[in-house]
């Protein structure tokens, strides 16, 4: 993973500033990174390398594995969608209002970025430990698991929000030199980081959800921050209020996203002290 993004920091530059090739160049190095990766991984497993060795012989076509998986792994997936999305009707609607709006809306859209990898990072990282407790049915491990993530992912992002305010001014000069998109993206980032610190909470609970194979659930606190929260009003609120209603789009959906996420996680805690959920005595363990 860090070799793709290396080579693709590394190749940059080379394809962009020095053949020349601007957006092409940008493209076409960040495909030869992801090959580059790909690679790695083939040559990872076809060399033995690793201690867990994956064989043919040993994947299953069990129509019940495969519902499994699939019904975790499809709020994952939808939410990669949903943002896929969210990214489109954002720069659609900033494109009502011109380039330095558009240009403005990007570097918010960065910043929010960097913050929010090491943070899912973090979830990623927990999310075996989980589901191992939660397989083992030790909810007493699954919660100490979840008092040792959750202030580390709440403590990042509320620290990244205050951080992005304070600063805000010589970061966006990072990314843009024109005063009018520097004094856009100001603002911009201002709300989009507003209630940014609720973010730890909501990616660490979606994180737990999957986990407990609570697919349903984790749907409904991932769509949010994307989906049915954001693509609604960030097509409607710039329509009655311009460009502020973009950016309030965006902080509202931040807000409440981590409500519903906050609500979620002390139902999840309090059933995991009562012994867990009533459903868990249904879920099926694969032989």
């Amino acid at each position: 993973m860090l070799s793709a993004f290396i080579l693709n920091a590394v190749l940059d530059p080379i394809f962009i500033f020095l053949l020349d090739l601007g957006v092409r160049g940008a493209a076409l190095a960040t495909l030869l990174s992801q090959i580059a990766a790909i690679s790695l991984y083939i040559a990872y497993f076809t060399k033995r390398l690793g201690t867990v060795l994956v064989r043919i012989s040993q994947v299953s076509l069990r129509v019940d594995r495969i519902r499994q998986l699939a019904l975790i792994g499809a709020p994952a997936t939808m939410t990669s969608i949903l943002s896929a999305l969210a990214g489109m009707f954002l720069y659609g609607a900033a494109a009502r209002f011109g380039d330095e709006f558009i240009a403005a809306v990007g570097i918010a859209v960065r910043i929010l970025t960097i913050g929010a990898l090491p943070i899912t990072g973090f979830c990623i990282g927990s999310q075996a430990v989980l589901g191992f407790g939660w397989g083992a049915r030790d909810f007493a491990r699954v919660l100490k698991v979840a008092k040792f993530v959750l202030p580390i992912t709440v403590a990042l992002s509320f620290a990244y929000s205050a951080a992005v305010m304070v600063f805000v001014r010589p970061l966006v000069r990072l990314f843009s030199d024109s005063d009018k998109v520097t004094e856009i993206a100001v603002t911009s980032c201002i709300a989009f980081h507003l209630f940014f610190g609720l973010y730890g909470i909501q990616s660490f609970v979606t994180t737990m959800l999957q986990s407990l194979g609570r697919a349903r659930l984790s749907a409904v606190v991932s769509f949010a921050r994307q989906g049915y929260l954001f693509i609604p009003a960030v097509l409607l609120f710039p329509l009655i209020s311009g460009f502020s209603g973009l950016l309030a789009s965006q902080a509202i959906a931040e807000l409440g996203a981590g409500m519903i996420a906050l609500f979620v996680m002390l139902r999840q805690f309090a059933a995991l002290r009562r012994g867990g959920p009533a459903r868990s005595a249904r879920i099926e363990r694969a032989p």
